[in-house]
């Protein structure tokens, strides 16, 4: 029993989608096999199916599908009694083209009763075919089938997919499958690295074990466990060093699909910017360059950071001094945003919120901060009593949105509410006020902390239940595809 090798090369995936893709491609690809009839029936979901990819491909195996489908006896109805014979009982167009249509003589029709009364069949044997001709419908379609949050058009074609596809790889054991998608004909080619291994590789056979040795050899590590598992390793011993761990598994996973030849690398900054906020760091180093921020023994940030590259270890030298010029270039900017931040109250970019539109029917951010102050205040003698002071919870409304007008955020728009923190905290503000201004986003996702501090949970509230209002106020509510205000997680 042959297998089947399916390759779709791309433009690079970005990595959510790779993600996705592999997650989907394992059912799609038994559904639409059995759909076909050839998989064997009493095969288990997802038996011999090997699914993974890169960002320039999704490859996928499929081992001892059957050669050809098998014969299959079908039932076909047809027009109901009355249309089939007139009044003399002698077959009608209806009926004769009915049978003609099936390939069979009218008096192979039999008259069968149903719920809807008396309909014609047929019952014929339909030959199966050969899988080389049944395979290029069931992986068009599993091309057509693949979700993404966006796809796009290119060429004059109405197919959509992530990105460009610029290749295709079909292969039933040492033939090749004919698919044609979107004006690609599918080969036997697939692709190296594009930088360290360009060009064409031929594959001689559905072997998925020879696929992916001639892809290392091209310098391609096509399994994206695998190259998960040697970005760990790297990393691991690099923070080994500095007597620490690595604690971003997430960004391992993300990273490890940026990449085809992952090769982990330590580099450094100069220790005058160790003295921005730890946040700041944080954020030029994960949200835009996907560095990993090195730490001491004590949990202290040191003046190192490692980084995955997709290059050999050959290029080292080049790509240490080349990432370390970009960091450089990043934390300038933040210093200088810093500096020119603190010159400033946090109470004075507060006083400006009634130039910034919240929202065209909500108002401006001034608006929507009176509103929190109500809110917070009654969610505080409502939740706390006397506990927690009134002036504290109004303080953090008042300067819930001021840091939106920072330049600190203008730069890193993921730093809002903690930017707020810092500058409270340098600014003299009570603790209880400056610690909410950070929670008041919390939880940000479903493995994000709650907030803690009562004036960061009554904040916390009085945001989420003013967005929720306000957006059903003025008719945004969410629909099933969309939610622009996040209005599900905020619920």
């Amino acid at each position: 029993m042959p297998e089947l090798l399916f390759e779709i090369g791309t433009e690079e995936l970005p990595a959510a989608y790779l993600a996705a893709a592999i997650d989907q491609l394992p059912a799609l690809l038994d559904a639409g096999l059995r759909e076909a009839r050839l998989l064997a029936d009493d095969r288990p979901e997802g038996d011999g199916i090997a699914v993974t990819g890169t960002p320039r491909r999704l490859a996928m195996a499929v081992r001892d599908l059957r050669e050809r489908q098998p014969d299959e006896q079908v039932e076909v109805s047809g027009p109901p009694e009355r249309a089939a014979f007139d009044k003399s009982g002698n077959p009608t167009k209806a009926l004769t083209g009915f049978a003609r249509g099936q390939g069979l003589d009218p008096s192979a029709v039999e008259l069968r009763d149903t719920p809807k009364g008396r309909y014609c069949f047929v019952s014929k044997l339909v030959e199966g075919r050969p899988a080389t001709e049944v395979l290029p419908e069931v992986l068009t379609a599993l091309i057509d089938a693949i979700a993404f949050p966006k796809s796009m058009y290119w060429r004059s074609g109405k197919r959509r997919f992530a990105r460009p596809v610029r290749s295709l790889l079909a292969l039933l054991g040492e033939d090749t499958v004919t698919v044609e998608w979107n004006g690609l004909s599918a080969g036997r080619h697939s692709h190296g690295h594009p930088f360290l291994a360009p060009g064409a590789i031929e594959i001689a056979s559905a072997d998925f074990g020879a696929y992916r040795r001639s892809l290392r050899d091209a310098r391609v590590v096509l399994d994206h466990v695998e190259r998960r598992r040697q970005v760990e390793s790297g990393l691991a011993s690099i923070t080994a060093h500095h007597g620490s761990c690595n604690n971003r598994p997430a960004l391992v996973e993300e990273v490890a699909d940026l990449v085809e030849w992952p090769h982990v690398q330590e580099a450094g900054f100069d220790e005058r910017f160790l003295d921005l906020p730890r946040a700041v760091l944080e954020a030029a180093m994960t949200g835009h360059q996907r560095y990993f921020p090195l730490e001491n023994a004590d949990g202290e940030l040191v003046a190192r950071f490692a980084f995955v590259s997709n290059r050999g270890a050959e290029q080292a030298d080049l790509v240490r001094e080349g990432n370390e010029r970009v960091l450089a270039a990043r934390l300038h900017d933040a210093s200088f945003f810093f500096r020119r931040d603190l010159k400033r109250k946090l109470r004075d970019f507060a006083g400006e919120l009634d130039g910034v539109v919240f929202q065209e029917q909500l108002g401006s951010y001034r608006d929507k901060v009176e509103r929190l102050k109500r809110l917070g205040r009654w969610i505080a003698a409502q939740a706390f009593g006397e506990s927690v002071s009134p002036q504290h919870v109004e303080d953090a409304c008042e300067l819930s949105k001021a840091d939106l007008l920072t330049e600190m955020v203008g730069e890193f728009p993921e730093l809002q509410g903690v930017v707020g923190r810092e500058y409270a905290t340098r600014n003299g503000e009570a603790p209880e006020v400056a610690g909410a201004l950070s929670e008041q986003y919390q939880p940000r996702g479903a493995d994000d902390a709650l907030p803690e501090s009562p004036v960061g949970v009554c904040l916390s509230l009085a945001e989420k239940l003013d967005n929720l209002a306000g957006a059903f106020a003025v008719g945004q509510r969410p629909s099933g595809s969309k939610d622009p205000w996040a209005l599900r997680r905020q619920a």
